[in-house]
């Protein structure tokens, strides 16, 4: 008797079978993009401390070789034109060339191969420019941008102008590393070097001025006062940080947009508000742009790193700050001879 040979029928895949692997393919995918996107972030802020690395070693160099930093912002009235501390960095960051176009007599905004140059050491690689728009002068397209802030110190950056806003008549009210029209030393900072915020990260604006974000925005409050007087530090903090913002509130929304001009309202921030907190500034004409960087501003460093930001200090070392640091202690980084006792903050 002859038997039936079996057919070789493979068995497929039920719809039950498919469905669960697809799940379990879905739960890995899950569990690994975070671990993905961790890793990123992980390699991004590490470059950005770098770059704020390179800034440190350029601002030791240029000490040892004037023996001083450079001004945070040099003004018309002593025959400035409000070049950055970065541009005056420029030759010890590679930049040679940059520093070679560079006419110090003149305005930034009047020599565009300079003012166009994005440096990439200017940019935290976790950062991005949404200041795009031709159409709006105020997004400074085709400028060079920075990521990094200069530290003014812990008060107001208040200064008693002359007949007109924009032109000093008397020195700026703070106590960082980098004050307009002042040049300091290393020698002059009696906190220590270690105890001293030399910059910062800070966002570049999104560039939308109906759009509230926190951080990165500035706002204006209502803290009035008068000239010769300058305005209250602890009223500007308190004031900006009761702040709640609406859309009917006036607010700046282009930092960074010029990596060379040394203005708060751009490339300075000072240790009022914490890391990652609102900036403010005093009302008045001109508040969102020119009165930033004369009648007393309180500017957040910020970053997008989760919970703190990048910064350097006066010793050349940089760290990473939680945004919930104690004000007294983010008070005092801030200052170069405040004689304030800085508590560990790593």
């Amino acid at each position: 008797m002859k038997r039936e040979r079996k057919g070789n029928h493979q068995r497929g895949f039920t719809l039950v079978e498919l469905l669960v692997v697809i799940a379990i393919i879905g739960i890995l995918v899950g569990l690994l993009l975070p671990a993905v996107q961790a890793a990123r972030e992980a390699a991004r802020r590490m470059q950005c401390s770098n770059n704020l690395k390179q800034w440190a070693l350029a601002a030791h160099n240029y000490e040892s070789t004037f023996k001083s930093l450079p001004s945070g912002r040099l003004e018309p009235a002593l025959g400035g034109f409000r070049w950055s501390m970065n541009a005056s960095l420029t030759p010890y960051i590679e930049q040679g060339n940059v520093f070679n176009l560079t006419d110090f007599s003149r305005g930034p905004g009047s020599i565009a191969a300079v003012a166009a140059m994005n440096i990439p050491i200017n940019l935290c690689p976790s950062d991005f420019d949404q200041m795009n728009n031709q159409n709006d002068p105020e997004h400074g397209v085709g400028n060079g941008r920075t990521s990094y802030n200069a530290n003014g110190g812990n008060d107001t950056g208040w200064i008693l102008s002359g007949s007109v806003i924009n032109i000093a008549a008397s020195a700026e009210r703070n106590n960082g590393m980098f004050v307009t029209n002042i040049w300091v030393r290393f020698r002059d900072v009696t906190d220590g070097l270690s105890n001293t915020a030399l910059m910062a990260e800070a966002l570049l604006g999104d560039g939308n001025q109906q759009r509230i974000s926190i951080p990165g925005d500035a706002f204006q409050v209502a803290l009035a006062h008068a000239d010769p007087t300058p305005p209250d530090r602890q009223t500007l903090y308190n004031q900006c940080l009761a702040l709640v913002p609406t859309a009917a509130t006036p607010q700046w929304s282009y930092n960074g947009r010029f990596w060379h001009t040394g203005n708060y309202a751009v490339t300075r921030y000072n240790h009022l508000m914490p890391p990652n907190g609102k900036s403010c500034v005093v009302s008045g004409a001109g508040a969102l742009n020119v009165r930033m960087n004369y009648k007393g501003t309180a500017k957040a460093a910020s970053s997008r790193h989760s919970g703190g930001i990048n910064y350097n200090k006066a010793d050349g070392s940089v760290s990473f700050v939680s945004q919930n640091v104690d004000i007294a202690t983010w008070w005092a980084l801030g200052s170069r001879n405040g004689g304030e006792i800085v508590a560990n903050v790593e």
